[in-house]
């Protein structure tokens, strides 16, 4: 059993991350997904409408719809999930570091968790990742348990299913560990000899409860048969159409590029220089190992290896990590975690890397709390400088900003100008207005050489960004304004 010390710094740890995740949470939902999140939770639960997005994440949607019933607003009640998510995923981390290389490990690793760039920016949010980054994480940790929990590891799984559905490849490592590893524990890796008795096949028994738990309410609200369309058309959209996959980003150079950013960069260390602090510090870790090897025992990184790489085979493959690195928050937690095992005995290293990280995150997570997105602070200006009944507003992604603006601007999202020009000539008269953000295709795919179509022009408005470390998707958004003429 550890000391009763590790037992609250573990507990102090664990409650800082909760608090930093709630502290400097988002004022605005942050983009188009969020919104879905939001909408289904605090008005009506439609896949069809993106409300949220097929697979549906029903065990996410369904714990804020609870809260949004008690009296927390859509907003805060996703983003409390997350923030208290994030910090059972830190504690679960610890464990499973406790197991691998002992109890400062688990000190270390949750520490390193706190201060990470990519856990701190999506707890605290409102998406699906840290609610079913918690699962994932608590089941592996019920297997790293001394006396391991395989039912209830199995549970979790099946929950995730339900909650990030994307995460599927690390339920099969799951459940690979699950047959090969030894008892008691993941300690002595999982090849040192099978498990005695059946014990371990609760595993699939706690799963196929897990999915039932959240299945069986899902499939009664939205119906079998319109999962099934809903799903063939989400599939087959997201893999050849928009959903950032090889098939539609296959320039592998800029994959490679996004995996290493979203690994390092957008991950752990938002900062060239804290990035470079941290590659000394494990330098100067790795050099000290050499010289006195009592400094740090080898753990055994198998495991971790078997858990995180099929799923980074998915996310780089079939995940929309150039603009989303958020599809990379299981690999970041367990770069953490190897990180927090291999730094545990050097504590003056381990310490000097949490401050430099800190450094780089803290100031970034709180421009996120104080600066609205791009697309808010767009649908603010529109709000303050234009009036509903002459103003008509074509947008990609961020018309759920417009959409959501106190007064009940015409929006339409498109994605060509030839689209938005038919929008118009079918209404009964030409707003005096017209505004199109820049996600339009000014040029509907023809080339940015092509002229507009005749007696149409674009004046240039203003345009608004936000950091491109908290929004790689859409960190700047421009408004034009589409003029007709005789001309």
């Amino acid at each position: 059993m550890r000391p009763r010390s590790d037992r609250w710094v573990l507990g102090g740890l664990t409650g800082a991350v909760v608090l930093s995740r709630w502290l400097l949470r988002a004022q605005v939902a942050d983009d188009y997904d969020s919104f879905g999140f939001l909408l289904g939770i605090s008005q009506k639960y439609d896949l069809a409408r993106f409300q949220p997005q097929f697979p549906g994440y029903p065990v996410y949607v369904a714990l804020g719809a609870a809260l949004h019933r008690l009296g927390l607003s859509a907003l805060p009640a996703a983003e409390a999930i997350s923030a208290v998510a994030s910090g059972v995923g830190g504690a679960g981390l610890a464990i499973c570091a406790r197991s691998l290389a002992g109890a400062r490990a688990g000190i270390t690793v949750l520490a390193l968790h706190l201060v990470a760039w990519l856990p701190w920016l999506l707890g605290g949010g409102a998406l699906s990742e840290p609610l079913g980054m918690a699962f994932a994480i608590a089941a592996f940790a019920l297997l790293a348990l001394e006396v391991p929990r395989f039912g209830a590891s199995g549970l979790c799984a099946g929950l995730l299913l339900g909650t990030r559905a994307s995460y599927w490849p690390l339920v099969v490592s799951l459940f690979a560990l699950a047959l090969v590893m030894p008892l008691p524990g993941l300690a002595s890796g999982p090849t040192s000899g099978p498990a005695r008795g059946p014990s371990r096949y609760r595993v699939f028994l706690g799963a196929a409860s897990g999915v039932l738990v959240w299945a069986v309410p899902f499939l009664a609200v939205v119906g079998v048969r319109n999962v099934i369309e809903l799903g063939t058309t989400h599939v087959s959209g997201h893999f050849n159409q928009w959903g950032g996959t090889v098939v539609t980003r296959p320039d592998l150079l800029e994959r490679l590029h996004a995996f290493a950013r979203g690994l390092c960069f957008d991950g752990v260390a938002p900062s060239p220089w804290a990035l470079a602090g941290g590659a000394l510090a494990v330098a100067a870790a790795w050099l000290v190992r050499r010289r006195q090897k009592a400094l740090g025992d080898p753990f055994d990184v198998r495991p971790v290896l078997v858990a995180l790489v099929p799923y980074g085979l998915w996310a780089f493959l079939a995940q929309n990590i150039v603009e989303q690195p958020r599809h990379l928050l299981p690999l970041v937690e367990g770069e953490l975690l190897l990180l927090g095992c291999f730094l545990a005995p050097h504590r003056l290293l381990a310490t000097a890397l949490c401050l430099i990280m800190a450094c780089a995150s803290a100031p970034l997570a709180y421009e996120r709390h104080r600066v609205p997105p791009a697309a808010a602070q767009a649908a603010a200006w529109v709000m303050q400088h234009e009036r509903p009944e002459r103003t008509f507003i074509a947008a990609g992604r961020s018309s759920r900003f417009f959409e959501a603006l106190a007064e009940p601007f015409p929006v339409r999202q498109h994605v060509m100008l030839g689209d938005v020009i038919g929008s118009l000539v079918r209404s009964d008269r030409l707003p005096e207005v017209i505004l199109v953000t820049s996600e339009i295709d000014l040029h509907s795919g023809r080339g940015p050489g092509s002229p507009l179509p005749n007696h149409w022009g674009i004046e240039p408005g203003p345009s608004f960004c936000r950091d491109a470390r908290i929004d790689r998707a859409q960190p700047c958004l421009g408004l034009s304004r589409l003029v007709w003429s005789f001309r």
